[in-house]
């Protein structure tokens, strides 16, 4: 419920023009294997196999790295949800 909530502030956020955005050089490598942590329980929970590939070898970007975690959470969180179990019964 509070993610909710801070998603629907984000988006009054947004339509005001009031979103501060904290923008900084950002290693999407860290944040990805920081959100796959956080989802990792869910991951094993839905018995998936999951195969990280972080070879890029330009993998920073000048972003707000709190929106790009969010954005990852939320690719990621919704990829477990919909994704039927991968690992042999």
């Amino acid at each position: 419920e509070a993610r909710l909530i801070d998603d629907l502030l984000d988006l009054t956020r947004i339509a005001r023009g009031k979103l501060q955005l904290e923008m900084e050089t950002t290693d999407v490598h860290a944040l990805i294997r920081h959100v796959i942590d956080i989802c990792g329980e869910d991951i094993v929970c839905r018995q998936i196999h999951l195969k990280l590939d972080l070879s890029a070898s330009r993998h920073h970007v000048h972003g707000d790295p709190a929106r790009l975690q969010q954005v990852l959470w939320n690719l990621i969180k919704n990829s477990v949800k919909y994704t039927e179990s991968t690992l042999p019964s």
